[in-house]
Formats: C-alpha cells, sequence, structure tokens
C-alpha cells in the first residue's frame, strides 16, 4: 500500500477498504517495524474515513498466527454457528478496532474452532491489569468537588456517573461501572495502581467547582501504562451548559481513544436528558440519595425523582430512577411487593413511552417480569438493555440471575463474568458469583468469589451468608455455623433468619436443634410471609417428605425459588429424589410463561 495507491483511494472514496490477511509472511513476521507499518496504513485510510474491515483466512493459519492478528489488531475473535441451510457449522465473527462488525462476513472454521477458542482466555488475561489492558477500557473516576459548599457533593458524584452512562452507550468503549470506580473516591493510589486493580488501560479524572451560575470543569484523560496525559481539557461555562460539557467530554475521549463511532452511538452522546435544568438538579440529588441505600434516602429519592417530573413531565431518565427506588425499596422490605413492583411498572413504561433506548429501564423492567416469572418477556427486555448498553454491568447482573432461575448455568456464568469484568470491585456481584456457583456445584470457584467479596468488603453480610452455605456443601460444618453466627447478630432478628439457622443445622447433622427451630417458625405470627424453600429442605432432613413437599409447592405458588433451582442446588438432593417431585416440577413450569429463544429475541 503505497501513496499512489491512497492518491486512487482519494478519488474513489469509497466507504469501505478489506485487507486480506493470507500472507504467512505477514502474520510470522512480528517484529515492529511490521507492525509500524501496518498501523500506519490503517491510520492514512483512517483519515481519509475509509472503514478497514480485516479478514483471516482460517485454512491458512493456526492458533499462533490467530492470535497474532488479534494482538496485532486489537480485536475479537469468537465463534459462531450458523444454522442457515444445510449447511450447518461454526463461523469465525471478526470485530476490529479499526473496523465495524461484520454480520455478513462469516468464514467458515470447522478445523480452527479450538484453536481460536484457545487464543480467548490468553486475549482476556491481557486486558487485565495497567500494564496490558485495553486503551479503550476505560475507568471514570469520582470528580472532585472543590466546590466551597460541600453540599454540592451531589452534583460531582452526579456528573461521574453520568459520564458512565454516556461513555457505556459507545460501542466501542467498556466502561467500568460505578461501584467499582467509586471505591476510589479520595484515594491516592497511583494511576497505574487503580488501573491494575479495575483492568482499566485509561483513566477519566476531572475536579468540579460550582460557583453562583458558573460550572468550571478540569479534566484529563490518562494512559494507564506509561501513566501519561493524552488529553486535557477545561471547561468554564452557564451551569444550564452542563449537556454540552457532558457531550463534547465525550466526544473528545472516543477521538482520543480512535474509537469509531457508529451512527447510533452518535445519537445517544448527542441526547440531552431533560430541558429544564431545575429538574436535572433534582434528579442529581434523587440519584445521590438513591445510592445510600437506607429507608429514609430512598424516600428522599422518590420525593426528588417525583419533583423532577413535575418541573418536566417527559424526562424519561427520572421516571427510571423512580422505578429503582420502588424495586430496592422492594427488596429491603420497606415495601411489599405488589405495591412496588406496581409503582415501579408504571414508571418503567412511561420510561420506555418516552425513550425506548433506555437500558436502565429495560433491565429494571427485565428484573420485575423474572421476579413474576414472565420469563420470555424478561428475557426480551434484558437483551433490549444490552443492545442498547453493552457496557451496563447491572444488566448482566440482573440478566445472570434470571438465567440462573431457568437452570441455564453456563449462560448465566457467561453474562456473571461479564458483570464481573466490567464492575470488578463490587463485594455484591462477587457474592452472588458465589451463589451461582454453589448452584453450579463448582465449590472451590464459590469459595473464591467469595473471599473476593471480602476482600472488598470484610463486613459485608450477603458474603457471609453465602459462604455459610459454600461450606455447607463442602462438609465444612463448623465453618458454615461459624459464619451463619456471624451473620446473626449483623441482621434484624426476623423468623425468616430462625429458619436459616435450622437450615444449617439440619444440613450439618444437628437434627434435634433443627426440629426445635422448624417447630418455632411454624408457630410464629409472620409464618405465612416467610419463603418457605428453606424450611423444605429442614424437613428433608428430618424425613418429613410430604411436609417438605408441600412447602416447596408453596415456595413455587410465591415465586420464591424457581423448579429449576430446586432440580439444581445440591440442597434440595432429598426432595429431588422424591417420585412426586416431578409432577410439581410440571405442574409449575407448565403455568409460567414459555421461555425466550435468547436466539429469537
Amino acid at each position: 500500500m503505497n501513496l499512489g495507491f491512497l492518491e486512487i483511494l482519494r478519488s474513489l472514496q469509497p466507504k469501505r477498504v478489506v485487507l486480506d490477511l493470507l500472507s504467512d509472511v505477514l502474520l510470522r513476521h512480528k517484529a515492529l517495524v511490521t507492525r509500524k507499518w501496518l498501523t500506519e496504513q490503517l491510520q492514512r485510510l483512517r483519515s481519509l474515513n475509509i472503514t478497514t474491515l480485516a479478514v483471516l483466512n482460517p485454512y491458512m493459519h493456526g492458533s499462533e498466527e490467530v492470535q497474532a492478528v488479534i494482538d496485532l489488531f486489537d480485536g475479537n475473535l469468537e465463534i459462531i454457528e450458523n444454522k442457515a441451510g444445510k449447511n450447518r457449522g461454526k463461523f469465525i465473527h471478526i470485530n476490529w478496532m479499526h473496523g465495524v462488525d461484520i454480520e455478513e462476513k462469516e468464514l467458515a472454521i470447522s478445523d480452527l474452532v479450538s484453536q481460536v477458542q484457545h487464543t480467548k482466555p490468553r486475549r482476556s488475561n491481557a486486558l487485565r491489569g495497567g500494564a496490558g489492558a485495553d486503551r479503550r477500557r476505560i475507568a471514570v473516576l469520582p470528580c472532585l468537588n472543590i466546590s466551597k459548599d460541600p453540599a454540592d457533593q451531589y452534583f460531582s458524584d452526579g456528573l461521574t456517573e453520568e459520564l458512565i452512562s454516556r461513555l457505556s452507550t459507545v460501542s466501542g468503549l467498556r466502561v467500568i461501572a460505578r461501584t467499582s470506580v467509586m471505591r476510589f473516591k479520595g484515594s491516592s493510589k497511583s494511576v497505574n495502581e487503580i488501573g491494575t486493580e479495575l483492568g482499566s488501560g485509561s483513566l477519566l479524572e476531572g475536579s468540579v467547582r460550582k460557583a453562583d451560575n458558573r460550572l468550571r470543569i478540569a479534566t484529563r484523560l490518562i494512559d494507564v501504562p506509561s501513566e501519561e496525559h493524552v488529553w486535557a481539557q477545561d471547561f468554564d461555562k452557564q451551569l444550564e451548559d452542563v449537556f454540552a460539557i457532558q457531550i463534547e467530554l465525550a466526544t473528545r475521549v472516543t477521538e482520543a481513544l480512535k474509537t469509531q463511532l457508529l451512527a447510533e452511538d452518535k445519537l445517544k452522546l448527542q441526547k440531552k436528558p431533560t430541558v429544564d435544568f431545575d429538574a436535572y438538579t433534582l434528579y442529581l440529588k434523587g440519584k445521590f440519595a438513591w445510592n445510600e441505600r437506607s429507608r429514609d434516602s430512598l424516600n428522599r429519592a422518590v420525593k426528588c425523582f417525583e419533583d423532577a417530573l413535575e418541573r418536566d413531565p417527559e424526562f424519561a431518565l427520572a421516571y427510571s430512577g423512580l422505578a429503582d427506588c420502588y424495586i430496592v425499596l422492594v427488596d429491603h422490605g420497606y415495601m411489599g411487593q405488589k405495591q412496588g413492583y406496581t409503582k415501579a411498572r408504571e414508571a418503567l413504561l412511561r420510561a420506555l413511552a418516552l425513550d425506548s433506548t433506555l437500558a436502565e429501564a429495560h433491565s429494571s423492567l427485565g428484573n420485575i417480569l423474572s421476579n413474576e416469572w414472565k420469563w420470555a418477556a424478561a428475557e426480551a427486555e434484558f437483551v433490549k438493555a444490552l443492545k442498547n448498553n453493552l457496557s451496563y454491568a447491572k444488566a448482566h447482573h440482573w440478566y445472570s440471575i434470571h438465567l440462573l432461575g431457568l437452570g441455564r448455568l453456563e449462560e448465566a456464568i457467561g453474562q456473571l463474568k461479564i458483570a464481573e469484568e466490567l464492575d470488578p470491585a463490587s463485594p455484591m456481584i462477587h457474592a452472588y458469583a458465589g451463589g451461582l456457583y454453589i448452584y453450579a456445584r463448582r465449590y472451590d470457584d464459590a469459595m473464591k468469589e467469595l473471599d473476593k467479596s471480602l476482600q472488598l468488603d470484610p463486613y459485608f453480610v450477603p458474603a457471609h451468608a453465602n459462604r455459610s452455605d459454600a461450606c455447607l456443601s463442602k462438609a465444612m460444618f463448623s465453618e458454615a455455623i461459624t459464619e451463619l453466627e456471624w451473620v446473626l447478630p449483623r441482621v434484624p432478628e426476623t423468623t425468616q433468619w430462625k429458619v436459616e439457622r435450622g437450615f444449617v443445622y439440619a444440613l450439618s447433622g444437628r437434627k434435634d436443634d433443627a426440629a426445635r427451630l422448624a417447630r418455632e417458625v411454624e408457630a410464629a405470627p409472620d409464618y405465612e410471609q416467610l419463603e418457605p424453600q428453606r424450611l423444605a429442605v429442614i424437613y428433608s432432613k428430618l424425613g418429613n417428605m410430604d411436609r417438605a413437599l408441600k412447602l416447596i409447592e408453596r415456595a413455587f405458588e410465591l415465586h420464591s425459588i424457581t423448579p429449576f433451582q430446586v432440580r439444581q442446588s445440591q440442597f434440595y438432593d432429598t426432595i429431588n429424589s422424591d417420585p412426586r417431585f416431578e409432577e410439581l416440577f410440571k405442574k409449575a413450569t407448565q403455568s409460567t410463561e414459555a421461555v425466550a429463544n435468547p436466539e429469537e429475541s
């Protein structure tokens, strides 16, 4: 490719050029001069606004050469299956940093499947850690509030979250979730330390000052391996220009990281959530309160979102925020499920009517539908959420929970791993991972995940509770009891936790203690409000299978556990082995909505 050829391209003005990588010499010769030459050609094509597609001939190259191409172009290879016609087989699906998603170009690789699959973990490992991380894997660090009024912290935190959301909509970027980056608020760790912990190749940091009606923002984009500034810019504008600042910031970041913006990416980056700045301020205050997750803060958040909607009834994000308040109020037991989910659904449907591309709303609606066992509809919402924002960690997390409920464990683990990559410092996701691996009967993996969660937060109750289950699964009974004894003083003294104690005793062989607790539970005034599946396990270990099956049937009616989870978990093996369970399983699954085929969603 010489200058004469570039002149021809300028005259022809093609939209795309395909590089057919057939030469063994090119792939095997990995000297820096070759890479530099090819990089220069790609940059020249990019300067002409020409999309570059790279095509690898799968019949000429082995796994070492496939890996060389992945490294050279900083792209991804994955195996897909073509079901069209009679020629059913495996094909390569290629994405390149300098190109677009090739949906029509499929290359048969029936002889290369195992080799290409072998290269994927090596690439995944290379993306972890500061020195080897992909530059397009970016973490937006908490904006420093340097305003005179400390109460303006809501604004700097809100701006951080808004930048994360805006950048997450760019298909060529992978953006670390808020939960993980907020751990570094006020941190004195170096750029490389933070990048290594988050597995990010780029960091965006900045400061925010509100003064009267002015907004001053200083930002820097930092390359993690070199710790050098890639780009820096200061903004000094009116408060009402906050959206223009966000749009320009996000656009400049994508340009600096040489990320190609698709048409839909550009539309999302340019989007302004509301025309009313006061409504936006109320929305940021609502998000700030929501993130505190106490009962009082959630009620304050509801009021902020409602006030924002009173000022701008077409503010879709405010409806989505309001719905998330109701969902968390239900999850924490502060509001009844029927009332909370009804309010949340109304808000989410209104949000999606105003903006059908809101990944947050699709994901939250999917979560509600999944809890109601409307599985096909739930799956469709999760797919829509991820189509609009592939970097939305919560959608991957909730989708994984949904798949676990359907017994699709490998798919659930796949979604979990993506959630962990996007939110690597989330104690909740690692604690959930421990629970998922317990269902998958991968108990050593479960312990590793739970240890990660507790390294991030030694006092995280869900991780200790799941670790008790993991210890039970490994017949470490004294350790299981120790974990539960640590949990009990730190949670409300409810009948449900008395069930948990009886559950651990029953599986540890302390049948007399388990029987005593079961009697106390059945006599409790709030017995009808309990989730009964673990009480069913107690009775199964005590030999009362009639009572155990009745309780499992009740659990299915309450949707507190799915039939697929009961069939999968080691804890329910005694119940599964009873011939009568099969009838309960069929009854429960036939009464629910059909499960969506993910390839048809």
